[in-house]
């Protein structure tokens, strides 16, 4: 599966690509949201793993650009309403698992 990350913070970013490259998946990975509508306008995906907050920057102008499964990932709460009406199909607050991120 391919897997697009887009994560600010390097330590939650590069330990997301370790786990899911263990587990066979191709990834690719942006720091910030510059990188990341690059990287989404390059390829498809099957998956994209998006950080709501990047640098101060609320992560919106990627959802366009998007393909696939879209979980947006926040350590804050944000209105889960306004981002689902966007077409992402899930929001996880940070701590999550490896699984509830992979799961349906």
């Amino acid at each position: 599966m391919r897997i697009l990350v887009v994560e600010d913070d390097l330590e939650t970013m590069y330990a997301l690509k370790a786990v899911l490259t263990s587990e066979h998946h191709e990834v690719w990975c942006a720091g910030n949201l510059d990188a990341g509508i690059e990287l989404a306008k390059a390829r498809a995906y099957h998956l994209c793993i998006v950080d709501y907050k990047l640098r101060g920057e609320r992560a919106d102008p990627i959802f366009q650009w998007l393909t696939g499964k879209t979980v947006v990932i926040s350590a804050s709460q944000i209105n889960e309403d306004v981002i689902l009406n966007q077409g992402i199909n899930r929001v996880l607050y940070k701590p999550f698992s490896i699984c509830q991120l992979l799961s349906n």
